[in-house]
């Protein structure tokens, strides 16, 4: 601008204005004078038109090319409101007649379709837990209040997760069981109702009032203690980091809100309740079930049998336990179970020196390949870099996303009825690819899988292999010899060159400078580069405004010129008298190089991904390391790193080595001040290892291999365990008390609390049934520890009824401490 002026005292800006309006004022800039001295215009030298710059990607809709647009989520924003947001504005967007807008795909359906899971599953859930509780009760008004317990604690839960700013997800919802949020009141109500039907006839208010307050505090502090410690085992979760952490931290902030909730729900309602509505039994009969009378009869039998031989008991425990460790020694390992999102995405990769038209083509035909498949709703796919640039890809590869029906009866039947699984359906695809477009690489993924693995590791793969060095021929060659090792080992579905990171070469035309030349005339490089620059990939001289939007002015070489290699050697390039063509000073030739070349820790790497199929990636990995250790031969400085999902798993297991030891030493700290001895803490402890026997046992009877969810399960397993073991050890102890003998107190301690042990157990266990056999979209996630947590349950609570009375029996002469200190407690 030329600042102001103010004349007549006004103010009074000066600034110049030559903003081009249109094609014409730009074609009509003049830009030298003639022999004549008139202008000469741009026009005369220059064709001016509207065009578009050099492409590097493009877009199908159903074999079709189209303009694909992709709404990108805020960091922390709420994914489902976003999507539905996102559809509402596409809805009422004010659109010219001839432009039609299609939502191809939105998270909101994954979102919806898991909730749906997980509310089907927790009400599910919940039916078992009650009916079981009326079963084994076999008081209505019991049940029910024990029941209470999960509207209330899941509405502490939720302004928990309000407050911590959770939302409500498969995550953060999917491992609430309600078995164990009733545990507690569970343990309380059962003894309010054993010590009411010890008495006959009714009682005055103020007994009732202290036969209730005696039986809280007979359970308070195995309740308090057991739920504590249950709650303590989930604060660990906390600390996973990566992936592994941002998928579990909502649920264990979630589950540790609902069970202080239910804790509180025990120890200060479920006594008000019961003093205020139980009643004693009409025929002073205690008020079991016969199914229950049945099961006491049964146990009583297998209890006395084992306390006189203790080996009935000690050795099917021992040699289970044993068994469990080599069955667990033998299992495979994955990062995260595989969650089915209900859509593919095929990832297909081309020849290197492939040009976009021709990408284009091959695309087309592919997704009609794959529309042509009944199971299919729609196609849509992206190949190359955007204009935005969100996800810079070479010309070579393209995400194909294949959108399927939802409705499964819409599915064709292939063979006696059965219609295809997934798997199937992605092996038809790429059968029907190899067939109708040979030369493409083909491999699968899933829309929100694949956006996770490329933020988080860099890769699609499920496995990754870099070689790291320094020169780049060595690095190819190691590269191609690996893919050749890799592709011999069992479980390789798909084995190639990483896409996002390889070292791929591709056709380059080079120019090579003559300097003996450019010195003869009188030249210099940066004339030639600029030459070179501003004829093939275009100069921005200056700008054109349409409205609000800015469109650059470039000056290039007409584009039917650009495409020939012999106009390029004979661009004029200017020095003073003329010009001379640019083949005078620079060589041409077309070679093989290398294109894009990937960084790690500063150093060059090659990259190879491996796709796996019906196989666990810890075992694969491991057999892959002695292959690789065996064939490859790596120059001195050169080394291998492996990622992709087993870096995941590998970070996790390093997590899990310190925090499981850790959750343990605290768990034995706290029973060891809570009983005085450590010889009774280690006692408790016995549960551990009789519920970790079921889990390894349930995951190789379902052929789950071990994973992070699965680990969650072990941990939550860990104190659910030791809440039945710390009722029965505080029982048999205060029968001692009382002055019974070590067996007489196992015996009659383990027949008395045999109704609370059965029902926390069972309504635990139970309240994982769904999430076990879900088949619903998330379902995967759940599985592992819910099936984990179950087969725990079983083998805890059969073993435990039988092994901790036989033990505590043996060794019950080193309880005198644990004994003294009850008995001196006021009653």
């Amino acid at each position: 601008g030329g600042g102001y002026i103010q004349p007549k005292g006004k103010q009074v800006i000066v600034r110049t204005s030559g903003r081009l309006q249109s094609l014409g004022e730009i074609g009509g800039i003049p830009v030298k004078l003639d022999v004549r001295g008139k202008p000469v215009p741009l026009s005369a030298v220059a064709d001016v038109h509207e065009g578009y710059a050099q492409r590097m990607g493009g877009a199908t809709y159903d074999g079709e090319e189209a303009v694909l647009g992709m709404v990108i989520m805020l960091s922390g924003a709420n994914s489902r409101q976003v999507a539905l947001d996102a559809e509402q504005a596409l809805r009422t967007a004010p659109l010219p007649p001839e432009v039609e807008v299609k939502l191809l795909y939105s998270r909101s359906f994954l979102v919806n379709a898991t909730l749906k899971t997980v509310a089907k599953s927790l009400a599910e859930g919940a039916a078992l837990v009650v009916s079981v509780l009326l079963l084994i009760l076999g008081n209505v008004r019991a049940a029910l209040f024990v029941s209470l317990a999960i509207p209330l604690s899941m509405l502490f839960g939720a302004v928990g997760m309000r407050w911590m700013g959770v939302s409500a997800s498969l995550m953060s919802l999917g491992a609430i069981d309600f078995g164990l949020l009733v545990d507690g009141a569970v343990v309380m109500i059962e003894n309010a109702l054993r010590r009411l039907e010890e008495h006959e006839g009714e009682l005055s208010p103020r007994d009732r009032l202290v036969l209730f307050l005696d039986a809280a505090v007979e359970v308070a502090q195995p309740v308090t203690l057991g739920l504590l410690i249950i709650m303590l085992v989930y604060l660990p979760i906390l600390s996973l980091e990566g992936i592994e952490g941002k998928l579990y931290h909502p649920m264990a902030v979630t589950v540790l809100m609902a069970l202080g909730a239910s804790l509180l729900v025990a120890l200060l309602l479920m006594p008000v309740l019961a003093y205020l509505f139980l009643r004693t039994p009409k025929s002073g009969v205690p008020g079991e079930t016969l199914a229950f009378r049945a099961l006491r009869e049964t146990y009583r039998a297998i209890l006395d049998a084992s306390l006189k031989r203790p080996a009935l008991a000690l050795a099917p425990a021992l040699v289970l336990f044993v068994a469990a460790l080599f069955v667990y020694r033998g299992m495979g390992a994955d990062f995260m179970p595989p969650l089915d999102e209900g859509d593919f995405v095929v990832n297909l990769t081309r020849a290197p020196d492939i040009g976009v038209d021709a990408a284009l083509d091959m695309q087309r035909k592919s997704d009609r390949v794959i529309a042509g498949f009944q199971e299919v709703e729609s196609v849509f796919s992206r190949l190359g870099t955007s204009e935005s640039g969100t996800d810079p890809m070479g010309i070579p590869y393209s995400d194909t996303f294949v959108i399927l029906k939802k409705d499964y009866s819409q599915w064709p039947a292939v063979e006696n009825g059965r219609r295809r699984t997934k798997a199937e359906l992605y092996r038809a695809f790429k059968e029907a690819l190899e067939k109708e477009t040979p030369g493409q690489e083909i491999s699968e993924n899933q829309p929100i899988e694949m956006r996770f693995m490329e933020i988080l590791e860099g890769s699609r793969a499920d496995v990754t292999l870099r070689i790291y060095g320094k020169e780049l021929p060595v690095l190819i060659e190691l590269m191609e010899k690996a893919i050749s090792v890799l592709e011999k080992i069992p479980g390789t579905e798909e084995v190639e060159m990483d896409a996002l990171t390889a070292l791929r070469k591709s056709p380059v035309l080079s120019a090579r400078p003559n300097y003996a030349a450019i010195a003869r005339y009188g030249l210099d490089i940066q004339r030639v580069n600029r030459l070179l620059e501003t004829a093939m990939a275009g100069k921005e001289v200056g700008s054109f405004y349409e409205q609000q939007w800015r469109f650059p002015i470039v000056l290039r070489v007409e584009e039917v010129h650009r495409e020939d290699i012999e106009t390029i050697k004979s661009l004029p390039l200017g020095m003073d008298g003329g010009s001379i063509p640019l083949h005078k000073v620079a060589d041409f030739q077309i070679t093989d190089e290398v294109t894009t070349i990937a960084h790690d820790y500063s150093q060059r790497y090659a990259a190879v991904a491996v796709f796996l199929s019906g196989r666990d990636i810890a075992s694969y990995v491991e057999e892959a390391r002695r292959a690789i250790d065996r064939e490859l031969k790596l120059p001195e400085g050169y080394g291998i790193r492996w990622g992709g999902q087993f870096k995941n798993l590998e970070r996790a297991r390093a997590r899990f080595a310190v925090i499981v030891p850790a959750v343990l030493l605290a768990i034995l700290v706290i029973l060891w001040r809570a009983f005085g001895t450590l010889r009774q803490a280690l006692l408790v402890y016995i549960a551990i290892p009789l519920a970790m026997t079921g889990g390894v046992f349930a995951l190789a009877f379902r052929g789950i291999p071990l994973s992070v969810s699965a680990s969650i399960g072990f941990i939550a397993l860990m104190g659910i365990a030791i809440l039945n073991g710390m009722v029965l050890v505080t029982f048999f102890n205060q029968l001692r008390a009382k002055g019974l003998s070590p067996g007489e107190a196992a015996r009659e301690g383990a027949l008395v609390r045999l109704r609370p042990v059965a029902m926390t157990a069972l309504v635990a266990s139970l309240g994982f049934v769904p999430m076990a056999l879900n088949t619903g979209i998330g379902a995967e996630v759940q599985k592992p520890l819910a099936t984990v947590v179950i087969g725990g349950l079983v083998t805890a609570t059969l073993l435990t009824l039988v092994v901790l009375p036989v033990v505590y029996k043996w060794a019950g002469a080193g309880k005198r401490k644990t004994v003294e200190k009850l008995e001196s407690e006021p009653e």
